[in-house]
């Protein structure tokens, strides 16, 4: 179990800012996934996804990854 401590450890950031409404932390959180998901040219979601081989599963799920980031960081420009 404590061979993966570090997946461990970051689960904490993600409690608090579930607790205290950091939305923008799921807007970074976002941003890294999509930039990595580019830079691998796959994206692992529920299976690896690979943009050579299902290009428009790839596209749509980075689309819709850029639209939660939006979503997110609208929280704090759009009154509630």
């Amino acid at each position: 179990m404590f061979k993966k401590w570090k997946t461990l450890v970051a689960l904490i950031p993600l409690i608090l800012a579930i607790v205290f409404q950091w939305w923008w932390f799921f807007t970074f959180l976002f941003i890294l996934q999509i930039i990595f998901s580019l830079l691998a040219g796959q994206v692992d979601y529920v299976e690896e996804i690979k943009k050579s081989e299902h290009p428009f599963l790839f596209w749509l799920i980075i689309g819709i990854w850029l639209f939660l980031a939006a979503y997110s960081l609208s929280y704090y420009f759009i009154p509630q």
